[in-house]
C-alpha cells in the first residue's frame, strides 16, 4: 500500500528491484546526494505518472522505469551521463523526453516499445545510441550527430545547424543554412558530409588555408545562393558548382585561380583574372572586385542576403575618420559575420 516514496539526503545508491512491482507507488523524490538508480528499482510501478531525474544521478541502470505503463511526464536533468538497457521500455504512456546534453550512452532498447512516443529530443552530439534504443517516435538532433546517424536521416528533424570536424575539415553551420568550412588541402566531393544536412545550404564560405575544390564537390546543391571563396583557392575542379540551380553569385579572390566547375551565377573577381577570362569564355556576367578597395593591396566584399563582410589581400587597410566612413558603413545594421584574411596587416582606424 505504499503510495509515496522520499529519500533522505545522504543517501547515494539502494538495493536493486528496491520497489519493484509496487503498483500503488504514485509519487517519489530523490535526495541531491543520490548517484544511481538502481536495476529495476521502479520496474512495474504502474502507479507513476511524473518522474524528474535530478542533476546529480549519473546512471538510470537497466530496466529502472520499465513497464511504468502510466508516466507521461518524464524530465530528465542535465548531469545524468547514463540510460541503461531497457530504463523505460515498454512506458507506453510516454508522449515526448528530451535526453540532456550531458547524456554520453543511451543504451539498447533504452526506450522498447514506447509505443506511443512521438518526440524524443537528443541535445548532446555525440551520445552514443544502442540498438533498438529508440524505435518509435520522430528524432530531433543537430547536423553531422550521432542522433542523426542513428536515424539515417529518417525520423530525423534538425535542431537548427551544428559545427565540427570532417576529414580535417572545421565546419560550422548555422540555422538559417550559411555554411562555413576552414582548414587546409582540398575539398573532395568524398568530404562533402555537408550534402547529408537536412537543412538547405543557401551559402557556402570557404575560410584561407583551402587550396582547392575538387570535381563535383559541391555537385547538386540545389538551395546555395552564394559560395566565398578565397586568396588561397587555386583552382575549382569541372562540376565543382554544377547543377547549383540557385547559385546567383560566387566571388573568386585568386586572381589566378584554375576554374572548371561553374555554370551559373554572377562571377565576381579581378579584372584582368581568370575569373574574368572564364566569365567571358562561359557567358556568364562578371562583376569587378577591383573598385571596391579599403587598402592600397586589399579589396572587400558583402553578401547582403547572408551578412558576410570579407577583406581580402594583403597590407594594411586604409584609416577613417568619424564624418568619412568605410563603405560598408551603409551596411552596418546588416553585418552579421567579417571574414578578415591572413594578408591584412591592420585594420583602418574607425573601420
Amino acid at each position: 500500500n505504499i503510495t509515496q516514496a522520499y529519500f533522505r539526503e545522504g543517501t547515494e545508491l539502494f538495493s536493486t528491484s528496491l520497489f519493484l512491482n509496487c503498483t500503488t507507488l504514485s509519487s517519489v523524490a530523490f535526495p541531491s546526494s543520490l548517484q544511481s538508480i538502481s536495476e529495476s528499482a521502479f520496474s512495474g510501478c504502474i502507479g507513476l505518472t511524473s518522474v524528474t531525474i535530478p542533476s546529480n544521478v549519473k546512471t538510470i541502470s537497466d530496466a529502472g522505469f520499465k513497464f511504468c505503463i502510466n508516466l507521461t511526464d518524464l524530465i530528465i536533468e542535465n548531469g545524468v551521463e547514463v540510460i541503461g538497457t531497457e530504463a523505460f521500455s515498454n512506458c507506453t504512456s510516454l508522449r515526448s523526453v528530451t535526453i540532456p546534453e550531458s547524456v554520453v550512452s543511451i543504451e539498447k532498447q533504452a526506450f522498447y516499445d514506447c509505443t506511443n512516443m512521438e518526440d524524443i529530443t537528443i541535445l548532446s552530439k555525440t551520445c552514443s545510441i544502442g540498438s533498438s534504443a529508440i524505435p518509435y517516435g520522430k528524432i530531433h538532433g543537430y547536423e553531422a550527430s550521432t542522433a542523426y546517424d542513428y536515424t539515417n536521416g529518417e525520423r530525423f528533424v534538425s535542431l537548427g545547424g551544428g559545427s565540427g570536424i570532417y576529414n580535417g575539415f572545421a565546419w560550422n553551420l548555422t540555422a538559417d543554412g550559411v555554411l562555413t568550412i576552414s582548414g587546409s588541402g582540398t575539398i573532395s566531393a568524398s568530404s562533402s558530409l555537408w550534402k547529408k544536412f537536412t537543412i538547405p545550404i543557401t551559402a557556402i564560405i570557404i575560410e584561407n588555408g583551402i587550396t582547392g575544390i575538387e570535381k563535383s564537390a559541391f555537385y547538386g546543391f540545389k538551395h546555395l545562393e552564394t559560395v566565398t571563396l578565397p586568396e588561397s583557392v587555386n583552382s575549382i575542379g569541372s562540376d565543382a558548382f554544377s547543377n547549383c540551380t540557385s547559385l546567383t553569385d560566387i566571388f573568386i579572390n585568386n586572381r589566378l585561380c584554375y576554374i572548371s566547375g561553374i555554370s551559373q551565377g554572377k562571377i565576381h573577381g579581378y579584372e584582368k583574372s581568370t575569373a574574368e577570362t572564364y566569365a567571358n569564355k562561359n557567358n556568364l556576367e562578371f562583376e569587378s572586385l577591383s573598385d571596391k578597395q579599403c587598402g592600397d593591396g586589399l579589396t572587400y566584399q558583402f553578401d547582403v542576403k547572408n551578412g558576410v563582410l570579407t577583406i581580402n589581400g594583403t597590407g594594411d587597410m586604409w584609416n577613417y575618420t568619424e564624418t568619412e566612413h568605410p563603405d560598408w558603413y551603409s551596411y552596418k545594421e546588416k553585418i552579421r559575420k567579417i571574414i578578415v584574411s591572413d594578408g591584412v596587416t591592420s585594420i583602418g582606424e574607425y573601420a
